[in-house]
């Protein structure tokens, strides 16, 4: 594991095309507090053939660090794993366009297969643009939500609406007030599915039997592994 904090001198792209080049045991690369909108790392998009990197974290960040990650770095040779947790300053506009970069990156498109996003606050979030986004990654197999400020349902039924054939889905530490057996807002889990996983959320009394009612009307190629592990919900629940 290489780590970066905070760290942006003058020739970074350089020393990041270098390290990424000739890297032969690193295998994952972590961009944590970059706070200084002053002194942030630039990305040169080198097209580089070989790398024994293929997982890429951004911690305590600013927005446009990943953004110019999206925007260059499309010739990788992976992005097997991105994880991204607590970008500062990002609102609905800044997510869009945090999506419209995602989508055209070829590397992420044709490799990426883990995919985590978490403690981040988005005001308004666009679920629609999240599902758009998460369509354009291929080969996607595995997601992980932790610490958002969306209901759980919509963020269900953002990743539920995708046609990738996901196969495990974490959603941890978040709030469930809406209802996952709507009519209107139909929620069907994929069929690929074989690990639901969520832990450690809040759910209202509805919305937990509502969830219950999903699961047993839902069909799927695979017995599934569900996870539920300190949920927290309303005492007449029972």
């Amino acid at each position: 594991i290489v780590y970066f904090q905070a760290f942006a001198p003058t020739k970074f792209t350089m020393f990041f095309d270098s390290l990424v080049e000739n890297a032969v045991n690193i295998k994952r690369i972590v961009f944590t507090d970059y706070h200084n909108k002053q002194r942030l790392p630039e990305f040169s998009g080198l097209k580089i053939s070989h790398s024994s990197v293929s997982h890429y974290n951004f911690y305590r960040i600013l927005l446009p660090v990943v953004l110019n990650f999206f925007e260059k770095e499309k010739n990788l040779p992976q992005i097997q794993k991105l994880s991204i947790h607590k970008i500062e300053e990002i609102d609905a506009d800044g997510f869009n366009r945090f999506a419209d970069l995602a989508e055209t990156n070829r590397t992420l498109q044709d490799t990426l297969r883990y995919f985590e996003f978490g403690r981040t606050r988005i005001e308004n979030f666009p679920v629609q643009r999240f599902t758009t986004m998460i369509n354009s990654f291929d080969k996607l197999e595995c997601f992980t939500a932790s610490f958002l400020n969306i209901d759980l349902t919509y963020m269900m039924k953002a990743i539920c609406d995708s046609h990738i054939p996901i196969r495990v889905v974490h959603i941890n530490y978040m709030t469930s007030n809406g209802n996952f057996a709507s009519s209107t807002e139909k929620i069907v889990l994929p069929k690929s599915l074989i690990h639901l996983d969520l832990s450690f959320c809040n759910f209202s009394s509805d919305s937990l039997a509502s969830f219950f009612q999903l699961l047993s009307t839902s069909q799927f190629d695979n017995p599934i592994i569900l996870q539920l592990i300190k949920l927290t919900f309303d005492p007449e629940f029972y």
